[in-house]
C-alpha cells in the first residue's frame, strides 16, 4: 500500500506529465521515494517519481544530485543525473549521464528535521537513450525534460 507525499509537474520533451513520490509500508518500516542521504562528505537528494501513486518500476523520473563535501544551506547541488524509465532498466532507458551540457537541480526550498524533511524545487536537462545497460547513450534519440517537485523526504544518516 502506498501513499502519496509529493508531486513532480513534467516537460518530457513537449508532453506535459504528472508524477508522484510515495511512502511504502514494508513491515514495521516505511520507505518513501523521495529522501536526503545525510552522509558527511558526500550528502546527496535522491528523487524517484512515479506516473501514479503506486509503486511501480516503468515509466518512472528519477533526479538526483549531490553535495560535495557537505550540505550548507544555499550551496549547489553537484554531479546531477536524470534518468526515465519507459519500461524498466532492462529495457531502452533515458540518461543525462555521458550527454552534453549539464542538468540543473536547483532548490526553492529545504528544510530537514530529524528522520524527515521537505523539498520543493527544479530540474532540467537533455537526456538520451541507452539502447542497453553499460552502452553509451544515442546522441541522435534525445528528449529535453524539465520540472518542479515539491515533496516530503525521508533522511537517511550514513
Amino acid at each position: 500500500m502506498a501513499e502519496e507525499i509529493g508531486s513532480m509537474t513534467v516537460d518530457l520533451d513537449g508532453e506535459e506529465r504528472s508524477f508522484y513520490f510515495i511512502s511504502v509500508a514494508r513491515g514495521d518500516q516505511t520507505a518513501m521515494t523521495a529522501s536526503f542521504v545525510d552522509h558527511k562528505r558526500l550528502p546527496s537528494l535522491n528523487l524517484q517519481a512515479h506516473p501514479e501513486p503506486r509503486f511501480t518500476t516503468t515509466d518512472v523520473l528519477s533526479v538526483s544530485g549531490s553535495w560535495f563535501g557537505g550540505y550548507s544551506e544555499g550551496k549547489p547541488l553537484t554531479n546531477i543525473k536524470i534518468l526515465f524509465l519507459p519500461k524498466g532498466m532492462s529495457e531502452p532507458y533515458y540518461t543525462t549521464d555521458q550527454v552534453e551540457g549539464d542538468p540543473i537541480l536547483t532548490l526553492d526550498s529545504f528544510e530537514i528535521d530529524g528522520e524527515t524533511g521537505q523539498a520543493a524545487g527544479a530540474f532540467s536537462g537533455k537526456m538520451c537513450l541507452v539502447a542497453k545497460l553499460y552502452e553509451a547513450p544515442d546522441l541522435d534519440d534525445c528528449k529535453d525534460v524539465s520540472g518542479t517537485f515539491e515533496t516530503s523526504l525521508m533522511v537517511q544518516k550514513r
